[in-house]
């Protein structure tokens, strides 16, 4: 879906509470075998990160 009316999605990480714009570049990214690529919190590494538009 895309955002409207200039809206831009929000990651906040549930254990820091880190937030930063979903597409941008502040996020970091980890790969694991079973679940493939995952998005990392820069802060304190967390991949607990939820999307908030």
């Amino acid at each position: 879906m895309s955002q409207t009316d200039g809206q831009q999605s929000v990651s906040r990480c549930t254990n820091c509470g880190f937030e930063a714009a979903s597409d941008g570049d502040d996020w970091e990214n980890v790969e694991s075998p079973s679940l493939g690529r995952m998005t990392s919190c820069p802060d304190c590494g967390s991949t607990n990160v939820t999307l908030r538009r």
